[in-house]
Order: structure tokens, then sequence, then C-alpha cells
């Protein structure tokens, strides 16, 4: 009984001594190996943000990015002032200031323009005694074409196997009142929204699946009999069945609507000082929205319309609480039909000084290649937009991809 009790008692405390062995060699490990980390002396989020390797003590992350800025400070360092994609395509804000020991960069690069696609790497290495990463160099780079098709064919792709309702339906309300509603809300998409895709030539070297792409347009463009009964609703006015239905049809060579710009005096402008940069659309944008796209058309159909009317628009925007940049951007379009160089220029210079913030397509459509790299403007407008689920979203991708092939 003895001897059976000792081998009990022999056995547990080797399995206690295995354990305790074992848990030591964890800890241990644990403790030499840098790549159970993710520590570093700067700029820290970017190990999180973008793709990380790790090779003995040295750890490289690898990023792409938007440029936004380039700057010298006193001590003569530079800063790049940017935008990272991160690895699941957010925009993620950074600045990186270092001494040229640290920091270099491709020639090019000092002849960027703002939404310049970069490349970064940053390499670190592995500090024992302040158990962290310390980073030892970054290097700046330009975006290959490839990189820049594969987004192209990644939105062309998505569009391509949407499912999206643009018919709208009629339903009798209470009291009698008859207004409009969308079939299914989920899926909706504004009528016209495909005619502002580009044609499938236009999209040239960019396009892999020329066949598929040329399919899913020549289905979803609306005929020009469509466009001879544009439907107007002045009392739900946030049910949007077409949006600048006269310019969508024009690119698609209809004359419904001809080029007849009735011509407007209009004294009031745009403050800029309420707008919701990256919010989702509210019911007063979509009524301010469809009022602006609704001048617009009775302009390029020649028709009249009260320069009374515009200025009061226009004044109620100013005083709404808040209203979004997608609202406020597609003044540039009616001011771009009467000739307001005023109300374009104040635009412009709203969204360039809000470079940063800005989410929408059509506000971003206004900023032209003289002052922003057109493809970086493609792709932060894309990125933008992937995620939306609004009325908005087929339209958004069109636009943007108009606004890249067509510069």
């Amino acid at each position: 009984m003895k001897k059976n009790c000792s081998k009990n008692i022999l056995l547990i405390s080797l399995c206690i001594l295995f354990l305790a062995l074992a848990g030591a060699g964890i800890y241990f490990l644990q403790k030499e190996n840098p790549t159970r980390t993710k520590t570093s002396d700067k700029y820290e989020d970017v190990l999180d943000w973008c793709n990380t390797q790790t090779s003995g003590d040295q750890l490289v992350a690898s990023c792409k990015a938007l440029l936004l800025n380039i700057s010298t400070q006193e001590d003569m360092s530079s800063c790049f002032d940017m935008q990272i994609i991160s690895t699941n395509e957010e925009l993620k804000d950074l600045t990186i200031c270092e001494d040229s020991s640290v920091l270099a960069y491709e020639n090019d690069i000092l002849e960027y323009k703002k939404l310049k696609p970069i490349d970064i790497q940053m390499q670190y290495r592995w500090e024992k005694s302040k158990k962290e990463y310390i980073l030892n160099s970054v290097y700046v780079a330009s975006i290959g074409d490839e990189y820049i098709a594969n987004i192209i064919n990644e939105n062309i792709n998505s569009l391509i196997n949407s499912i999206f309702d643009t018919e709208l339906s009629e339903l009798t309300a209470e009291y009698g009142t008859t207004k409009l509603s969308v079939t299914n809300t989920d899926t909706y998409a504004i009528k016209n929204s495909v005619d502002f895709c580009p044609a499938t030539d236009a999209l040239g070297k960019y396009i892999t699946d020329a066949t598929s792409y040329s399919d899913f347009y020549n289905s979803n463009i609306q005929t020009e009999s469509q466009y001879a009964n544009l439907y107007y609703d002045d009392t739900f006015l946030e049910i949007i069945p077409n949006l600048f239905a006269c310019k969508s049809a024009g690119l698609l060579g209809y004359s419904v609507c001809g080029n007849k710009v009735n011509t407007t005096e209009s004294t009031a402008s745009l403050n800029g000082i309420n707008i919701a940069w990256g919010n989702e659309m509210k019911l007063m944008d979509n009524v301010y929205l469809k009022k602006i796209s609704m001048y617009y058309d009775y302009l390029i159909q020649g028709k009249k319309i009260s320069s009374d009317d515009l200025d009061t628009t226009i004044s109620q925007i100013n005083s709404t609480e808040t209203i979004n940049e997608t609202t406020v951007c597609a003044m540039y379009t009616l001011y771009d039909a009467i000739s307001n160089e005023e109300g374009k220029n104040i635009l412009t210079t709203l969204v360039f000084n809000n470079l940063d913030k800005v989410t929408s397509s059509t506000c971003l459509g206004i900023l032209s290649k003289d002052i922003v790299d057109i493809q970086g403007r493609y792709i932060k407008g894309y990125l933008n937009n992937k995620r939306n689920e609004n009325v908005l979203r087929i339209y958004n991708d069109c636009t943007n991809l108009s606004n890249l092939v067509n510069e």
C-alpha cells in the first residue's frame, strides 16, 4: 500500500514539474519573441492598419495611402500628411514627420498633387531593453498601376453583381393623399443611376471583363422614351425618381431636354458652415437635393425658374442646422449651368479645404485634375461609398467611375 502511495506521489510531482517547465518555456518564448507584441515607439497604429511582416528582430509595415500634404518643419524634417488605406479598406488619418536620415522618397513624390496614391514601407527593429519596435526608416513611392486597376475592376464587379430596384409605386395613404413610395427600400436606387456610368469603351485599359460590364450597362440604362416623361413631385420631395435627369440624358446622347439653358440671376450664396461631412443623408437633405436637381432640369429644358425661388432655397439650406455634403456640392452642377463662377469657386474652395473630411463622390468630382490626383480622387470616392446602402450608392459609383475616365 505504501509503495503504491509513493508511486502516486511521484507521478503527481512529475506532472506538476512538467506543467511548471512548460509554463516557464511559454513565458520565456513570449518574452523573447518580438512577433508576439505590436508596440512601437512611433506610428503604432500602422501596425494594426497595414500589412506587417517580421524576420528576426525586424518588422516591416507596408501601407497604401493617399497623400494630402508635404511640409517642412523648422528643424528641416519633412512631414507627410496622408490617409492610410487600412487592410479593411478604411481611410485613417496619419502624419509622419522625420528627418532625411529616416525618411526617403522617390523624386516624383515632390511633384505630388493632393490625394496622390502612395506606397509606404516602414521598417522597425525590436529593442529588447525597451520591449518595443523602434522605427528605423520610412520609404515613400508612387503606387503601381496594377493596384489602381484592381480597385477599378473590384468596383466594376460590385456594380455588375448589384441587385437593385429602380421602380417606384404609388400608394394611397390616409385621407386619400397619394404619394410615391419605393417597392423595396433596401434595394432601391435612383432610376437614372446607371445612366451616369461610363460606357464600356470609355473604361478602355481599366476593364478586364468588358462583356459583362457592357451587358450590365445596356440592360440598366434608361431609354430615350423613358426620359420623355420626367416626373416631378413638389409635395413629397424626399422621393427622388431621377437626379439631374437632363444631364444623364445628355450623356446618353438623347435630345429630350435640349440645351436651352434659361439663365437666372441669383444673389444668394452657400455659406458652407453647416456641412455634415461623411454623414448619411436625412429627409431635408433629400428634399433640397431634389429641388436643386429640378431647378437644373427646368433650366436645361429652357424653362424659367424664379431667382427668388432659388435664393429662398439657398437661404433655407444655409439656415438648416446641418446639411449633407452631397446636397451642398450638388449646387455646383446648377451653378455651372447658369455660369455662376463665384458659386463654383466657393464650393471648390470649401471642398479643397476639407479634403480630409470629404466622402461624397459629388464633392470630389468638383476638384479637377489640376488640383488633385484623379486616381487618388477616384480611390477615395470608391472606398467611402463602398459600405453605403442608400439610394445614391449606384449613382455615386457611376459618377465616380466617369470622373476617372472622362477627366
